[in-house]
């Protein structure tokens, strides 16, 4: 197909869709996704899991967002971008509500809240990336990618139709249809890197633009395990006893609550994709000294020992 067959399938109502335009006309609000048995398990709850979303095997999902249905704030462990074909679209990202223009290129980090309402002359397009097979990437400045971004585009055809070539090869269900989207959507994130990085706009309160802070938070994403606040005030020719406001201010969170996060990030990974490893080894390689301590961070932050949380997540 061409691309302009696709965009005109994807404009199509499908046939939920048609089922919300009806629902709207009746009843005069937004069909709530709830009442669609297909969209019951993917959308179970407020925190959008993995597991519910690709199937086995798949690492990324490229889809239109569904016009006439209403899907209310929620959150991901994995990354969401969200590009506008046509139209444009409201989407709030952490209780900041904007327009998302036509050519925007969103980036909807793990754990950021959000809510897109798309109206029928808008086609908005999703992509879903696992969060490891997103930072297996090994792209440049991965650490701003942990905010939410928007890359204002415009008309910019490579980024269409990279995305519609994505799209094709989805549908297309190939021999190497998974490598060859994988292949492709590296390309287009390292495009927007050279040519949208400049005036990339950041959507996250305080995070501002400044170069030497995305250097910082690059460093600081590259050597969580060992970084320290000192160490971090010489690399960068910071005061050692200013840089805890200037992260608090730009993060939301302190230094210590900052590396901890990314620490357990890690080890939840670590602990879902390698059984086999030891607890021990696990600290050492996430930055933890004491494993009481991390079993104890750990637990408080997913609710289960980190010996649970790996028999939950690899059986079966």
């Amino acid at each position: 197909m061409t691309h302009k067959q696709l965009i005109d399938e994807l404009k199509a109502l499908s046939d939920v869709e048609r089922q919300g335009k009806k629902y709207l006309a009746s009843h005069g609000d937004l069909m709530h996704y709830r009442l669609l048995i297909s969209f019951s398990y993917g959308y179970s709850g407020s925190q959008l899991l993995e597991q519910d979303f690709f199937p086995e095997g798949t690492d990324l999902e490229i889809d239109k967002i569904l016009r006439y249905i209403y899907i209310p704030e929620h959150s991901h462990d994995f990354v969401e971008f969200t590009y506008v074909v046509e139209g444009a679209c409201e989407h709030t990202i952490n209780a900041q509500r904007f327009l998302q223009e036509r050519g925007d290129f969103v980036v909807v980090s793990p754990g950021a809240k959000h809510i897109v309402t798309v109206p029928e002359d808008c086609l908005c397009m999703t992509i879903k990336m696992k969060r490891s097979a997103f930072f297996d990437l090994h792209l440049p400045n991965v650490a701003v990618f942990t905010t939410p971004l928007l890359f204002a585009c415009g008309d910019d055809p490579f980024v269409l139709h990279t995305l519609l070539s994505i799209y094709a090869q989805q549908s297309a269900n190939a021999s190497y249809c998974t490598e060859m989207m994988t292949f492709l959507f590296s390309s287009l994130i390292l495009y927007l890197l050279q040519n949208f990085f400049d005036d990339v706009r950041y959507l996250q309160i305080g995070a501002g633009g400044d170069p030497r802070l995305i250097r910082l938070a690059n460093y600081v994403f590259d050597n969580f395990r060992t970084v320290t606040m000192k160490s971090l005030a010489e690399e960068f020719h910071y005061n050692e006893s200013y840089l805890p406001a200037l992260i608090s201010e730009k993060t939301g969170q302190t230094f210590t609550s900052l590396m901890r996060t990314l620490r357990l990030s890690r080890a939840e990974e670590i602990l879902r994709t390698t059984p086999a490893i030891k607890l021990a080894d696990v600290c050492e390689r996430v930055g933890y000294n004491d494993t009481v301590r991390f079993i104890k961070d750990f637990k408080e932050k997913y609710g289960v020992t980190p010996a649970k949380y790996r028999r939950e997540k690899t059986s079966g």
